[in-house]
């Protein structure tokens, strides 16, 4: 039976956020509703949630706490899950991932990995109640947690950071999380803890804040510390340099290195 998609595109976060829905045969009309409505939900709980946890926006939860109203960390019981999730990866990631690399609690580098993940268990699951269903995804600008049923796999491309209209690899995702870093787009926006020799890093995991979180470390580490913990914390992904060699790796193994 052929397989169809329901998709549909919000922009919230400076990113567009893709929404998508795999169906055998046709969508009844009660999932196209269903779809129509969680899409509703999703976008407003990402512009609520840009609300509170954008270090852009002055009257934001993160703003309000990095100029000193430590009071947010004892009522807002998601700021606690964000602060204690940052504080744990700084830890993890023996500061290559750290939240207070702007001088006060930024926790940019997660939020999103956070929120899609978040979104996507309380918007989007409830879709899986629906027999015809065989996929699940919300991608956000790259992020993306996803759910499959029998064969179904989502085609997942990484850009080339060299030449973004290029891909690196495709991916076929089935229930997990996929997340990238690099520089294309947002310029030099991590701040550095080993040499500036990769150019960007995608991770694959069960959990998109696990993945954004090392997608992000790996950047900042460089490739020597970075290798170490692919095969301590048996990572999967990809990375590419800066002067164009590309290596993926899978569970802790590095598999082959090559021109990018």
């Amino acid at each position: 039976m052929t397989v169809t998609c329901l998709n549909q595109t919000v922009e919230a976060m400076t990113i567009p956020f893709t929404v998508s829905v795999a169906v055998q045969g046709e969508a009844s009309p009660d999932l196209t509703q269903a779809f129509t409505d969680a899409c509703r939900k999703i976008y407003t709980e990402l512009k609520r949630i840009e609300a509170d946890f954008s270090a852009f926006l002055p009257d934001s939860l993160v703003s309000r706490f990095a100029e000193g109203d430590e009071s947010i960390l004892l009522a807002n019981a998601e700021f606690q899950e964000v602060y204690a999730a940052a504080l744990l990866a700084k830890e993890e990631t023996a500061g290559a991932f750290d939240p207070y690399f702007a001088g006060k609690f930024d926790p940019t580098g997660l939020v999103k990995g956070w929120a899609v993940k978040k979104i996507f268990a309380s918007c989007l699951m409830p879709l899986a109640a629906f027999p015809e269903v065989t996929g699940l995804c919300i991608n956000g600008g790259g992020d993306l947690q996803a759910l499959t049923r029998g064969d179904f796999r989502w085609k997942t491309g990484i850009e080339n950071p060299a030449q973004p209209r290029l891909l690196l690899a495709i991916y076929d995702l089935a229930s997990q999380a996929l997340a990238s870093s690099g520089y294309t787009y947002r310029g030099q926006h991590v701040t550095l803890t080993g040499p500036a020799d990769l150019s960007q890093v995608t991770v694959l995991a069960p959990d998109l804040t696990f993945a954004d979180i090392w997608a992000t470390a790996g950047l900042a580490m460089g490739e020597t510390a970075f290798k170490e913990q692919i095969a301590q914390r048996r990572l999967s992904g990809l990375y590419a340099r800066k002067d164009g060699q590309l290596a993926l790796f899978t569970e802790g193994d590095l598999q082959y290195v090559q021109k990018a």
